[in-house]
């Protein structure tokens, strides 16, 4: 039993892992390993082994059970699989097996794939014969080798968005299926505008018989109801059992209204007409009738009369045919004008008419053949100009087959076989594209290269095998395990699958055999790598599942944000972070995320639009600020061009990136221009700064003069002072001083300067008051001493008063004194009140016991005085009246006058010091 144990097979070892590489090295030439592959396939409970075991069988029926009955999803894709190959040719099983598993098959992906991609013709045909689904028809009429093959799927197409769809495309790939699924299009749409008609004429009878069961019965109600129903006869089947049992419903309504009249007679119709016209004869109406344009209703029913009451008249053969024409003819003669104007239609207008050639033809009729005459002509012609298509087609054919053999016969020459099948693939292609047969001469080059390429293929047997050998015994290796890394032992699996095609194989058994060994060593390589595979799977279904959320995240984001209130720069930095996020997760499953990626690229291009319409819109606006910019450039103004340039470059800013090349090019323009115009405004600004400079040196230059006359302590005139500081003054507002910091303290200073200067002109102007004061005290002693000495004719008062305009009342005052005015002296309350107005004046303190006369006096002053003041006198005025008055009257004490002196000197100061003096 011990020594059982270990001679027992590997392929019934625990380890699944070592079932599958023996199921993978399993003889299937071999009857008894085959019959064991075929149970591991049902009975292994590893559904790795049982899909490694399905994937060697060669049983079609066990196969389609495991298909049917498996309950693992890789075991059932593995024999779906298997069974697709086998069914297409990818072993040896006969055709006749290959085609009663067709026909037993249900399945409608598997016949979907033998339709496509079987070896022989017969195969194909009869998958195309099961195949329902449109799209898969389709795909057979526009891309099947074998011509007869696509018109048998096109044949089959009955979905005319599919034909549409041909009609469009197959004038890519095969222009005689593009025409033959336009013909079926308008078959189709012709067979639905007949129909229609049908309809829409049984609908007009409906109406014309609902009309008859409404109306009161009348002689022609019988004749109206006959030819309803001939006409009715002449449409032949409706499709529209609705419509069809509103007609019977109809019909028999007016038998029923018909028969309570007790109008229903067989010949009734006839004898009305018998009774219309009782002398007629059969041959009498049918004379009329050749004579007249076209049968009528009452010539008919003459007609039918006549043949009734004359049954042995010599006409009645022709009669009848008269009477069937004619109603026929009456039943379709509304068609004749509205029938479609297609050859079809026209055709199929006439059968139905069936004019007979021996009767005389109605115009309706004659004109009718006439329009059928001539679509034939153009028929004809038609005929003519597809047959020159033909030809070309052919001629175009035969070149494209010439083509075809010279790189055929290249590729032979050339010994390289896998090239070589290629172009004899495509020559037999060509070959089936050439109407008709092909001349000896091309027919002998194709034959001749199909036999090269047979012998071709014999010796690459002989020069292929040993490689192929190589290939097997190395990959073999691969699966017994040699220290590769999983992804370097799968990268080392693709290098040998591409030497293999390198060596470009051959069709004999042993290089078959070959490929069969090398894809069971490739299988088993693979199964090692299975664990690998499957963490590698488990990485790219979270990479898919991370795309799918970054999808999600950039969806919703397209969907609801307000992308209008969003900056460009913030739109271009979401798109990178989602390519990013997106690149970040992989690798992927390329098949399997097709349509994620697709949804992905959309919303990206989605956004891109966005974004690139922003930036347009941007490079649109930049455009014109640069146009703005350079314009600015030549502007009179350089200051104020700079402002604008600044205001140009906020605007720029808000505009937004453009795209990156144009952005570039325009920002270079746009500083350039901002570049000349801060140039200029800095050029500008330092000849100003110069301009300036002068201009602070002839004020600094003015204030210092001002300010020496304002310190000056000669015997300047207050009025030639005060004339010098309105000269400066004029002179200084001239200066245009610059808006800064040192302009403003220069005007400053000259501010000083004339405050000092002007302070200095009321000080003179003071003193000079004082002085022309004293010069009247002077005066007026003078003029008391000359009246006591008796010589008042000595005294010349321009001695001692200047010529100045305030002291003509004192002048006239001490003149009219000295002329011998004998005023008297005042007394003492006159003294005391003018010294108190006085010192009012110079707002010098009164006396204690003046205080309540001078407070009076100031309240009479404030009321009286003041508005008696003329506007054109100085401040002054009144004072000068005061001292006029005072020394004009003789005799006034000494104490008194040294009172109204000392008040009248501090007045003349301080109204010399009032801003109003100035």
């Amino acid at each position: 039993m011990l020594l059982q144990r270990f001679r027992r097979p590997r392929w019934q070892h625990s380890d699944p892992a070592v079932r599958r590489e023996a199921v993978a090295r399993l003889d299937v030439e071999d009857p008894e390993q085959a019959g064991t592959l075929a149970r591991l396939a049902v009975e292994d409970d590893d559904p790795g082994v049982r899909a490694t075991a399905i994937r060697r069988v060669h049983d079609l029926s066990l196969l389609q059970r495991r298909i049917d009955e498996d309950q693992a999803a890789t075991v059932r894709e593995s024999a779906r699989a298997r069974f697709c190959q086998l069914l297409a040719g990818g072993d040896r099983l006969d055709e006749s097996t290959r085609q009663a598993a067709i026909s037993g098959c249900d399945d409608a992906q598997v016949i979907a794939h033998v339709a496509r991609n079987a070896r022989e013709e017969a195969l194909r045909t009869a998958a195309l014969e099961r195949v329902r689904d449109s799209g898969v028809l389709a795909e057979a009429a526009l891309h099947d080798p074998v011509a007869r093959v696509r018109r048998y799927a096109l044949e089959r197409i009955t979905d005319e968005t599919v034909l549409l769809d041909l009609a469009e495309r197959g004038r890519r790939f095969d222009r005689r299926v593009a025409r033959v699924a336009r013909e079926r299009l308008d078959a189709a749409a012709q067979r639905r505008r007949e129909r229609l008609a049908r309809e829409r004429e049984l609908v007009e009878l409906c109406e014309r018989l609902e009309a008859l069961a409404d109306a009161e019965p009348g002689a022609e109600t019988n004749a109206e109801r006959q030819r309803i129903v001939n006409r009715r006869e002449a449409l032949g089947e409706i499709a529209n059992q609705g419509l069809v049992d509103r007609y019977d419903d109809q019909l028999a309504r007016v038998d029923r209204h018909l028969a309570e009249a007790g109008r229903v007679a067989p010949s009734a119709a006839a004898a009305e007409a018998k009774v219309a016209t009782p002398d007629s004869t059969l041959e009498d109406v049918i004379a009329e009738l050749e004579r007249a344009d076209a049968p009528t209703v009452e010539l008919l029913n003459r007609l039918q009369a006549a043949l009734d009451d004359d049954t042995e008249a010599g006409g009645r053969l022709r009669g009848r045919l008269w009477l069937e024409a004619g109603r026929r003819y009456l039943t379709l003669a509304g068609q004749i004008a509205d029938v479609d104007d297609d050859l079809h239609s026209l055709t199929e207008l006439d059968e139905r008419l069936d004019w007979p050639g021996d009767l005389p033809v109605p115009k309706a009729v004659a004109g009718l053949r006439e329009r059928i005459a001539q679509w034939r002509r153009r028929e004809s012609e038609q005929q003519a100009d597809d047959a020159a298509a033909r030809e070309a087609e052919r001629r175009s054919a035969l070149a494209a087959l010439d083509e075809a053999l010279d790189s055929a016969e290249r590729a032979l020459e050339a010994g390289e076989l896998r090239r070589a099948r290629r172009a004899v693939a495509r020559l037999r292609r060509a070959v089936a594209q050439v109407p008709g047969s092909l001349d000896p001469g091309r027919e002998h080059r194709v034959a001749r290269a199909r036999a090269q390429l047979a012998e071709l293929r014999d010796w690459r047997h002989f020069a292929v095998a040993p490689k192929q050998e190589s290939l097997c015994e190395e990959m073999e290796r691969l699966g017994e395990g040699d220290g590769f890394t999983p992804e370097a032992r799968l990268t080392r699996i693709r290098e040998l699958h591409e030497a293999w095609k390198q060596t470009g194989g051959s069709d004999s058994a042993r290089t078959r055999a070959l490929w069969q060994r090398f894809q069971t060593a490739t299988e088993h390589a693979r199964e090692s790598c299975r664990d690998w595979l499957e963490q590698e799977a488990a990485r790219r279904e979270r990479n898919r599942e991370g795309r799918e959320t970054v999808c999600a995240q950039l969806a919703e984001f397209m969907a609801n944000a307000d992308r209008n209130a969003m900056e460009t720069r913030e739109l271009d930095r979401i798109r990178r972070t989602a390519r990013k996020d997106w690149q970040d997760f992989t690798p992927v499953d390329t098949r399997a995320t097709r349509e994620l990626t697709r949804r992905f690229e959309r919303l990206m291009d989605e956004l891109s639009a966005v974004i690139d319409q922003r930036r347009d819109q941007a490079r649109v606006t930049k455009e014109e600020l640069v146009e703005e910019a350079q314009g600015l450039t030549a502007a009179d103004d350089p200051e104020h061009a700079a402002q604008e340039a600044k205001a140009l470059q906020r605007r720029w800013k808000e505009a937004g990136p453009a795209r990156p090349g144009p952005e570039r090019a325009l920002w270079k323009r746009f500083r350039e221009a901002c570049d000349e115009i801060f140039a200029r405004r800095d050029e500008a600004r330092a000849a100003r700064r110069v301009r300036g400079n002068e201009r602070v040196a002839e004020a600094e230059a003015l204030c210092a003069e001002l300010e020496q006359q304002a310190g000056d302590d000669g015997h300047t005139s207050s009025d030639a002072l005060a004339a010098s500081v309105e000269a400066a003054r004029r002179h200084f507002d001239a200066i245009a001083l610059p808006d800064d910091r040192v302009g403003h303290g220069v005007a400053r200073r000259f501010e000083r300067a004339r405050r000092a200067a002007e302070e200095r002109t009321r000080t003179l102007r003071a003193e000079e008051s004082v002085a022309v004061l004293a010069s009247v005290r002077e005066a007026a002693a003078a003029c008391r001493d000359a009246l006591e000495q008796g010589t008042p004719e000595s005294v010349d008062l321009s001695r001692w008063l200047p010529d100045d305009g305030r002291l003509v009342p004192v002048f006239d005052a001490l003149r009219s004194r000295l002329e011998g005015d004998d005023r008297a002296p005042l007394d003492g309350e006159v003294l005391r009140s003018q010294c108190i107005r006085m010192e009012i004046l110079g707002g010098v303190d009164s006396p204690a016991e003046d205080n309540e006369r001078r407070m009076a006096l100031q309240v009479e002053r404030l009321s009286q005085g003041l508005s008696q003041r003329q506007p054109s006198e100085g401040p002054d005025a009144g004072l000068w009246d005061l001292v006029a008055e005072w020394y004009g009257a003789p005799g006034q004490p000494a104490a008194f006058d040294e009172r109204f002196y000392a008040a009248a000197q501090a007045a003349l100061r301080q109204v010399s010091g009032s801003p109003d003096s100035s």
